[in-house]
């Protein structure tokens, strides 16, 4: 068993407490009505849980802390836990390469709850490709004019900022890429629609265009042509939070079965003595068991050195994805029936697992970042 240090065996205490009393109870109303839980949200920054997120204590454990927080919340509710995922991911290039003011404008909100932070980094014909993106910035005088469209973003229907990657120079060049701070009321940027998801129905999820949207150079994360290095780094430090999520996911998908299997009989027996039910609850618990080791792992290494060990960070997330996704199967199984239906909250578990497979590198993408590091790794 992972043994937690005390100090972060007490917070994950206080956040699971707090997950199941404060979320878990309204988590099927999130999903059925598929609204933003702003109130949800204030009492997360009320807490200060945003700041975590947002701007965290340094320390060798604070990326522990952050995992532990999202895995609580997602096991109450995988779309909360969206909340300060998605904060997260908007946050972490200004914590990478922001300025001192930049900082200071963008962290702070997220923290309090005044802000809410995204990133602009998918379009229609450019997900895993980062280099097939076709969003430009063009140079005006000291300004910067960003022409484009953006698909699966979240959190820009409320008042904040965007990192918007844009081109700037020659397409498929590792330099012709560069990362803007854009305020989502900046003139020109307009919603075009919102994406009716499978899962995760309480985090909103839009399509945007940038028509003549200009920006200052102040407002560049980082030099013109970091934005590949903005993007990568990013999401290192990001995909072990998608792995705590699943993690958590998976988890509620197991106790939901494994209760079910100890209380329903059929033939006489509770479920959980029909060998076929005893080994699918047996191979669930032994992957969740592995799971939780690589994304406290992985997220463990993130404090220890800046931008962890890749390889750890997509072990963890498509391991932990993996799981939560044949876990979340699986249980639906095991429930017969009864999984098939919304009265159940098995498939609600299933649809919200499915994207953690995809997004921020799609497992296939993982496989591949670890695999090349295979081919130059040495021996052992």
């Amino acid at each position: 068993m992972f043994t937690l240090p005390p100090e972060l065996e007490a917070f994950q205490t206080r956040i699971r407490t707090f997950a199941r009393e404060k979320i878990a109870p309204q988590a099927a109303q999130i999903d059925r009505t598929a609204e933003y839980p702003k109130a949800i949200h204030h009492l997360l920054a009320g807490e200060g849980f945003m700041r975590m997120v947002s701007n965290p204590e340094p320390g060798p454990t604070r990326f522990l802390a952050r995992a532990i927080l999202i895995e609580e919340v997602a096991y109450a509710s995988a779309a909360v836990s969206m909340i300060p995922m998605v904060n997260e991911l908007g946050c972490t290039p200004v914590q990478l390469f922001g300025t001192q003011d930049q900082k200071a404008h963008v962290l702070e909100g997220v923290a309090n709850g005044t802000m809410f932070a995204s990133y602009g980094l998918t379009e229609p014909q450019a997900g895993s490709d980062v280099a097939a993106l076709q969003c430009r910035a063009e140079k005006a005088g000291e300004d910067w004019i960003i022409n484009g469209e953006k698909s699966w973003i979240c959190n820009v229907r409320q008042p904040g900022v965007c990192v918007v990657f844009a081109r700037t120079g020659v397409q498929g060049a590792r330099d012709a890429l560069t990362a803007f701070l854009v305020p989502t009321d900046a003139r020109g940027f307009e919603i075009t629609g919102a994406e009716p998801t499978l899962g995760l129905r309480g985090s909103p999820t839009f399509n945007f265009q940038l028509n003549g949207v200009r920006v200052s150079s102040a407002q560049i994360l980082g030099r013109p042509g970091d934005g590949f290095r903005v993007a990568m780094m990013t999401l290192n430090h990001t995909r072990p939070a998608v792995a705590a999520q699943a993690l958590g996911i998976a988890r509620a998908a197991y106790d939901a079965a494994r209760h079910h299997a100890c209380t329903r009989k059929t033939f006489g027996q509770l479920l959980i003595e029909h060998q076929a039910v005893g080994f699918m609850l047996a191979d669930m618990h032994m992957r969740i068991r592995a799971a939780r080791h690589l994304v406290y792992e992985a997220n463990l290494l993130l404090g220890e050195k800046t931008g962890g060990d890749p390889v750890a960070s997509s072990t963890a997330k498509c391991f932990a994805s993996d799981t939560a996704m044949q876990v979340a199967v699986d249980a639906v199984q095991i429930f017969g029936g009864d999984g098939y239906s919304t009265n159940h909250p098995v498939e609600r578990f299933f649809r919200d697992a499915k994207v953690t497979q995809i997004y921020e590198g799609t497992n296939q993408i993982q496989r591949m970042v670890i695999a090349r590091r295979l081919a130059t790794a040495e021996p052992g």
